[in-house]
């Protein structure tokens, strides 16, 4: 399938979606900003609007602001709204809304299984670079828990055909994670192709927090820019990173980590199992914090802290 339509607005009048899964009021996003010419300087932050009607549809407004560095280091930010974009939401599905045509284009489709595919959201013509056979293709599936919440994910293609030649394709790993969306890409993936337009304003998703949960994600073509949700160059203050300690391990599952008096901005833990999955993460922004793992099946487990561009590891066993 090219592109599983949201056919379920053309037959009821109204949609009615569950905003409240995917889009809290209180959910906030950030991504890595790469205007030209800039090598990153700055992010892009997402914010839940006010949900409205279009079309027969329930949908939720996504705002967006860009900040840059001005001038030269400490890079005084200047702020930039974006236009809004307009999702709605049934059983899995995320839609897009192209506000052009009115209709929708499915964003997300988290029920999708390997070996699935469907298309990106539509663009105008005259701004859209891929066209039709642009597409997301799932090739692995699975879940993971982060603040004691269970969130699916799919492990994606995202296939761009070559402009000079449309039987070829240039392809991008990335991740779909539930409530959060594509990690590894701006929001929208066809941002990429309105490059000649707006010089391609989105990247690599950093952070996300809602009222359940935190998540950090490191910036794969942006790494040395840190694990600041808002970034801008020479902006935030670093400290000197520091090692930390892990009481008790081995242990039954509670967690005690202390990473000492100097806290910088955000500090990101994750937990990996022997396999290298990702069993659990979290923003660390106190010197100590107690985590309960005690759902984590017995075994050894890595614990990674990154602090600024650094990373410090210890092994702790779960009995």
């Amino acid at each position: 399938m090219k592109r599983i339509a949201f056919l379920i607005a053309l037959m009821f009048p109204v949609l009615k979606c569950s905003a409240q899964s995917w889009f809290p009021p209180e959910a906030e996003w950030y991504y890595t900003s790469l205007p030209a010419g800039t090598a990153g300087a700055g992010h892009i932050h997402m914010t839940v609007g006010v949900d409205t009607m279009i079309v027969g549809t329930i949908c939720t407004e996504l705002k967006f602001a860009q900040a840059l560095g001005n001038g030269q280091p400490p890079y005084t930010p200047f702020y930039t709204e974006l236009p809004e974009m307009f999702v709605a939401q049934e059983n899995g599905l995320i839609a897009l809304l192209d506000q052009d045509s009115l209709t929708f284009d499915t964003l997300y489709n988290m029920n999708a299984v390997p070996g699935d595919h469907w298309g990106f959201p539509s663009l105008p013509a005259w701004m859209d670079c891929a066209g039709p056979l642009a597409r997301f293709s799932v090739t692995d599936t699975g879940a993971m828990v982060i603040d004691g919440l269970s969130l699916r994910w799919l492990a994606v293609d995202l296939r761009y055909p070559v402009p000079w030649d449309m039987t070829l394709f240039s392809i991008t790993q990335d991740t779909i994670l539930e409530r959060i969306g594509t990690l590894n890409t701006f929001f929208d993936p066809q941002d990429r192709c309105r490059s000649s337009n707006d010089f391609n304003i989105g990247g690599a998703f950093r952070c996300y927090t809602d009222a359940d949960m935190e998540y950090a994600h490191q910036d794969p073509w942006w790494p040395w820019g840190g694990l600041e949700c808002a970034y801008l160059p020479n902006s935030i203050e670093e400290n000197s990173p520091a090692a930390f300690s892990l009481a008790l391990n081995p242990s039954n599952g509670l967690l005690r980590i202390d990473i000492g008096a100097s806290v910088p901005t955000t500090n990101t833990l994750s937990v990996f199992n022997a396999r290298g999955q990702l069993a659990a993460t979290r923003l660390l922004r106190d010197p100590i914090t107690t985590l309960d793992l005690s759902d984590l099946p017995a075994g050894p487990y890595l614990i990674q802290i990154r602090t600024g561009a650094a990373t410090h590891t210890q092994v702790w066993m779960k009995e």
